[in-house]
C-alpha cells in the first residue's frame, strides 16, 4: 500500500512505455538513454566538495558515547546523592517559607477586616458628629409645618424681645441641655457632639431675582435687609454659656437708604441668655462688624454648599469651615424659609463643631494595640467644586490642635498641611492674643492671627493672600504630625492621583500601612454632602504593629537559608567542579561525534564523484551466451574480458563515445547460497538483454548483475561495493527489474514482483535510478519468455528502510549511501521528475532516515558464515564481531541517522547551493556586459 501511495504521487515522473510491449521496442530504447542531468549535477559537485576519505561507521562511535555516558552516570552517583541532600533542605526551607507566607497573607486578611471595621466605625462617628445639625434641623421644620405658635421666624417676632425669647425658648432652649447632644455612653465614658448653635436669617430677598443673578454668575444684591437671630454656644470651659447674635435693620437710622448687599442701616448686638425658666435675653456684651445680606444667606446660596436635596426638604450643607471664633472647623446644615406664596424668605440652620470627631477616632484607634504609634486624619476632597472647602483637615488624630489653634483652617496641599487664618480674628474668652483686647472683641491688630498661627507653624514665614472674604496669613504646619500626614496623602496621591480617592485603598508605603476610606453621608440616612459627595479618613499605622512577629520570623528564616545556601554553594562548586571535568570529557566525545557526522556527510556527498568500487560490467554478447549466472571471482580467475571501470570519468567516457549502454539487472536470490539455482532468473535476464538490444546490437550493451559484477568472497569489497550501489543503479542507461514468480529453495516461498518490491535492497536500487535518470527506461521481467513491461512504479515503496534485509545489519552499510541519494534530491529537485521524490521525503522524513534500528534475537543468533553473499553482502561472522565489540546486545537499539545527520547533510548542501548561486548571480552582469 506504501508503493502504491507514493506511485501516484509520483505519477507525472512517468513516461509514455506503451511501446515496450513489442519485442521490437528496444530499438528505440537506445536512442532515448541519456543521463545527462546526472552529470551535470556530478560536475557541480565536483567543483564543491572536497574528496574526503571515508568516515568510520557511525554505529561505532555510538557506543562509544554511550559508554561514556555509563561512564558519566557513574561518576554523578554522589553527585546525585548530594543533589537529594540539597533537594531535601531545600524542600525543608521553602516549605517553612511557603507556611511563612501563608502565614503572612492570612495575618494580612485578618488585619486587613479589624482596619476596615475600624473604619466603618470612624465613618460612624463622622455620622454621629454631623447628624445633629440634621435633626434639630428637621425637628424645627416639623414644628413649623404642625403651625407650632411662634414656631416660625417672622419680622414681628425678630423685633419684638418678648415673642423672639418666647421663640428661642421653643426653638433653641431644648438644645441646652448637654445630654441632648449625647452620641456615645459607655460606663463612666460620654462623648457629646459638638453642638455650636442654631440660627434664624429673614431677609427681603426676591427670590425670582436672586435666581437669575445665581444663574449669571453675579454677587448676591437682590436683598437690603437681613433680621438674624443666632443661638450660640460660647467656646470656653466649664458649662454652656449661649449668646443671642441679633442683627436687624436699625430703626433709628437716619442716613440714606440701605443698598442691596450693604450694611448701612444695620445694628448687631450679642447678648448673653441665661437658660432659666422663662429664659430671657440680657446683658449686652460687646458685638462682631454687621454682616451684610449674601453673607447671611451664605449657607444656602454660597456655590460651595450642597445643593438643596428635594428628599431631605430641600436641606443643604456647607462647609467644613472655621469662622475663628475658637470652634475650630463648623459644619452648618440649613432649611429654607418660604412665605406664604412660598417663595424663599430665608434660611434656618443647626451648625456643629467637628472637634468631637477627632476624640472619637481616638478613642476607636486606642481600642487596639494595631494602631499604636499610628494617626488618622478625616478631610474633603481636593475637588474645584468644593472652592474653600476643599482640602479642608476636619480631624487629625497626631496634630494637637488647641487654644489659638482652633482660630485657623488647616488644609491639605502638595506642599504639605497649609495653615491659614483672616488678618483680623476674634479671641474666645479665655485665649488673650498680646495687644488685643479680652473677651470676645474684634481684634484691632494683627497679632492675635499671628499668634493663631504660630502655634502651628513655629518658625516658617508668613505669607499672606487675598480671599473673596479678606485678606488672610497662610503657612506650612511644620509640628511633627502634620509633616507624617502630608507624606502619605501626598503618597496615595501619587498612586492613585488624588488625596481622596472615592474607593478604598491599602497600601504599603515602606514601613507603614496606609488605608484611605470615603465616608459617604448617605450611607447613614443623612443628606448628601456637597460634590464630589464624599469625604476621606485616611489611616496610618507603623507596619510593624501588624507584621512584628512575622518579619521576627522571616530574619531567623534569612539567616538559617544563608548558612543553609552558604553550605549549599560550596557543595554545589564542588559538585559543579567534578561534573565539569566529566562534562569536559563527554564534551570531546560530542566534538569528536560531530566530526564523525560532518565525515559521513563529506562521505555521502563525495559519493556522487566517486566510485568507492570499481563498477565490473559483463559486456551483453558474453553475458547471453553463459547458461547461467556465474560467480564474479570465477570470470575474474577464468580470465573473462570484462569491463572494469575505476571512476565516473571512465564511466562517461564509455557513455559518451557510445560504446556502451548500461544495464542495470536488479533481482532477488532465490537461495542463501546461490542466487538462481534453478537459472529462473538468468533466462529473464537473458530474455530481457536480447530485448533492449533488438535492433542496435548486443556489443552495444553491457550488463552489471550483482553476482556477476562484485566478488562474493572478500567482504570488504562487498562492503564498498554495497556504498558504490546507487551510483551503479543511477548511472545506468536501462533498468530491468527480474521478478519471474519462483520458489525460494531454502523457505519454500513464492518470490514474484510483490515480493521484490518489499526488499530493502530493491528498493534502494530503483530510488538510485529515479534520482540518476527518473523513470524511463525502467523495466519489469517477469518471466522467462514474456516482454519487457514498463516498471509498475505504484507497487513500489521508496521508505528503503522499512523494506526487508536477510541481514538486518545491511541497513548501517546502506546510511552514506542514501544521504548520497538525498544530497541528490536535494540539488535536483526543481527538476519535473525529482519535485515529487522530493516532497515525499519531506512528509515522511522520519520513515526515509530512521534514527535507529533494533537487531532482533534471530538476527544475534545466526551462526557464522551462514549468511548468503550478495544480498547480505557481509558474512555473519563480520556482524557478529561487530556487535560484541561495541557493547551490542539482541535487544538494544543501534544507530542509523541518529538525530542531527540528515539535518547537517541539508545544511551542507544547502550552503553549496548557495554559494553557486552567488557566483551565478556575481558572472550574470559581466555576462550581460
Amino acid at each position: 500500500s506504501d508503493g502504491a501511495a507514493s506511485a501516484r504521487r509520483m505519477h507525472s515522473l512517468r513516461e509514455d512505455s506503451d511501446g515496450a510491449a513489442s519485442a521490437s521496442a528496444g530499438s528505440s530504447l537506445s536512442a532515448h538513454l541519456s543521463v545527462k542531468s546526472l552529470e551535470d549535477v556530478e560536475l557541480s559537485l565536483r567543483k564543491e566538495v572536497p574528496t574526503v576519505p571515508p568516515a568510520p561507521a557511525l554505529t561505532a562511535y555510538t557506543a562509544q558515547v554511550k559508554l561514556a555516558k555509563r561512564q558519566k552516570i557513574a561518576s554523578l552517583g554522589p553527585c546525585c546523592s548530594s543533589l537529594i541532600l540539597i533537594a531535601c533542605i531545600g524542600a525543608v526551607i521553602g516549605t517553612m517559607i511557603s507556611s511563612l507566607n501563608e502565614s503572612v497573607d492570612s495575618l494580612s486578611s485578618i488585619s486587613s477586616q479589624f482596619r476596615r471595621a475600624s473604619q466603618k466605625q470612624v465613618n460612624v462617628a463622622i455620622a454621629a458628629a454631623i447628624a445633629p445639625s440634621w435633626e434639630y434641623t428637621r425637628y424645627w421644620r416639623d414644628l413649623m409645618e404642625l403651625d407650632v405658635p411662634l414656631a416660625k421666624p417672622t419680622v414681628d417676632i425678630m423685633l419684638d424681645f418678648t415673642q423672639l425669647d418666647a421663640h428661642l425658648a421653643l426653638t433653641r432652649f431644648p438644645f441646652t441641655n448637654r445630654d441632648a447632644h449625647l452620641i456615645r455612653h459607655d460606663g463612666s465614658e460620654r462623648e457629646y457632639a459638638g453642638f455650636v448653635g442654631m440660627v434664624s436669617v429673614l431677609t427681603d430677598t426676591d427670590w425670582e431675582q436672586e435666581k437669575m443673578a445665581q444663574q449669571q454668575g453675579r454677587p448676591y444684591t437682590s436683598c437690603a435687609n437681613t433680621w438674624t437671630a443666632g443661638f450660640l454656644r460660647l467656646p470656653v470651659p466649664g458649662d454652656p454659656v449661649y449668646i443671642l447674635d441679633y442683627h436687624v435693620p436699625d430703626a433709628e437710622y437716619a442716613g440714606p437708604p440701605n443698598t442691596p448687599g450693604g450694611v448701612a442701616g444695620m445694628t448687631r448686638q450679642m447678648y448673653e441668655f441665661i437658660p432659666y425658666t422663662p429664659p430671657r435675653i440680657q446683658n449686652a456684651i460687646p458685638t462682631p462688624p454687621e454682616m451684610d445680606c449674601a453673607t447671611a444667606m451664605d449657607p444656602l446660596w454660597s456655590p460651595f454648599a450642597s445643593p438643596v436635596n428635594p428628599d431631605f426638604h430641600n436641606f443643604s450643607w456647607m462647609g467644613p469651615y472655621n469662622p475663628g471664633i475658637g470652634w475650630g472647623n463648623m459644619f452648618e446644615g440649613s432649611m429654607p424659609v418660604y412665605d406664604d406664596r412660598g417663595r424663599i424668605i430665608g434660611r434656618f440652620s443647626s451648625s456643629q463643631a467637628l472637634a468631637s470627631i477627632t476624640e472619637s477616632i481616638a478613642r476607636i484607634l486606642s481600642e487596639s494595640s494595631m494602631f499604636d504609634n499610628g494617626f488618622s486624619s478625616v478631610f474633603t476632597p481636593d475637588s474645584d467644586s468644593l472652592g474653600p472647602f476643599g482640602s479642608v483637615i476636619i480631624a487629625q488624630t497626631n496634630l494637637i490642635v488647641s487654644g489659638l489653634a482652633m482660630l485657623t483652617t488647616v488644609r491639605l496641599t502638595d506642599q504639605g498641611l497649609e495653615a491659614s487664618a483672616p488678618v483680623h480674628v476674634a479671641a474666645p474668652p479665655g485665649h488673650n492674643c498680646p495687644m488685643c483686647p479680652p473677651g470676645l472683641t474684634a481684634c484691632a491688630s494683627n497679632t492675635c492671627s499671628v499668634s493663631a498661627l504660630r502655634a502651628l507653624c513655629p518658625s516658617g514665614p508668613l505669607l499672606t493672600r487675598q480671599t473673596p472674604k479678606g485678606p488672610e496669613f497662610t503657612c506650612i504646619v511644620e509640628l511633627e504630625g502634620a509633616l507624617e500626614m502630608a507624606s502619605a496623602a501626598q503618597r496615595v496621591k501619587a498612586a492613585v492621583g488624588s488625596f481622596c480617592p472615592p474607593d478604598r485603598h491599602e497600601f504599603e508605603f515602606g514601613s507603614s500601612l496606609v488605608d484611605v476610606t470615603p465616608f459617604y453621608a448617605e450611607e447613614y440616612g443623612l443628606p448628601g454632602l456637597a460634590p464630589p459627595g464624599y469625604w476621606c479618613q485616611l489611616t496610618v499605622i507603623p507596619r510593624r504593629n501588624v507584621y512584628k512577629s512575622t518579619d521576627e520570623a522571616k530574619d531567623k528564616v534569612a539567616i538559617v537559608v544563608s548558612v543553609s545556601v552558604t553550605g549549599i554553594a560550596l557543595g554545589v562548586l564542588l559538585m559543579l567542579w567534578a561534573l565539569w571535568l566529566v562534562r569536559r570529557a563527554h564534551a570531546k566525545l560530542r566534538r569528536g561525534r560531530r566530526r564523525h557526522e560532518e565525515g559521513h556527510v563529506h562521505e555521502a556527498i563525495s559519493l556522487i564523484e566517486t566510485l568507492q568500487h570499481p563498477m565490473v560490467l559483463v559486456p551483453a554478447e558474453l553475458f547471453v551466451g553463459f547458461g547461467e549466472l556465474p560467480m564474479h571471482d570465477k570470470l575474474r580467475d577464468d580470465q573473462v574480458p570484462l569491463i572494469t571501470i575505476n571512476d565516473l570519468q571512465e564511466l562517461k567516457d564509455l557513455k559518451r563515445g557510445q560504446k556502451r549502454k548500461l544495464i542495470f539487472m536488479s533481482h532477488q536470490w532465490l537461495s542463501q547460497c546461490a542466487p538462481d539455482p534453478s537459472n529462473e532468473h538468468y533466462e529473464s535476464m537473458k530474455s530481457a538483454v536480447e530485448q533492449i538490444a533488438a535492433g542496435a546490437g548486443l556489443e552495444k550493451f553491457a550488463v552489471w548483475c550483482d553476482y556477476t559484477s562484485i566478488s562474493q568472497k572478500h567482504p570488504k569489497l562487498q562492503r564498498l561495493a554495497i556504498a558504490s550501489l546507487p551510483m551503479y543503479a543511477a548511472y545506468c542507461d536501462v533498468f530491468v527489474a527480474v521478478a519471474p514468480t519462483a520458489v525460494h529453495h531454502d523457505h519454500g516461498c513464492t518470490m514474484d514482483l510483490e515480493d521484490y518490491c518489499k526488499r530493502g535492497f530493491c528498493r534502494v536500487e530503483m530510488l538510485s535510478k529515479l534520482c540518476g535518470s527518473g523513470s524511463a527506461n525502467s523495466y519489469v521481467m517477469q518471466g522467462t519468455g514474456g516482454l519487457l513491461r514498463p516498471f509498475p512504479l505504484e507497487s513500489l515503496s521508496f521508505f528503503v528502510f522499512e523494506g526487508q534485509f536477510t541481514i538486518e545489519s545491511d541497513k548501517e552499510l546502506l546510511v552514506v549511501p542514501a544521504l548520497g541519494l538525498y544530497s541528490l534530491i536535494i540539488r535536483q529537485k526543481d527538476l519535473p521528475h525529482m519535485r515529487e521524490i522530493y516532497d515525499l521525503v519531506q512528509k515522511h522524513k522520519e520513515r526515509f532516515f530512521p534514527p535507529d534500528w533494533t537487531p532482533t534475537a534471530a538476527e544475534e543468533s545466526r551462526a557464522p558464515g551462514t549468511a548468503a553473499r550478495f544480498g547480505h553482502r557481509v558474512t555473519r561472522a563480520a556482524t557478529r564481531s561487530r556487535f560484541r565489540s561495541k557493547g551490542g546486545t539482541s535487544n538494544s537499539p543501534r544507530e542509523l541517522f541518529g538525530t542531527r545527520l540528515v539535518e547537517l547533510l541539508e545544511e551542507y548542501v544547502g550552503d553549496i547551493v548557495a554559494r553557486k548561486l552567488e557566483r551565478r548571480s556575481r558572472a550574470r552582469p559581466a555576462d550581460e556586459g
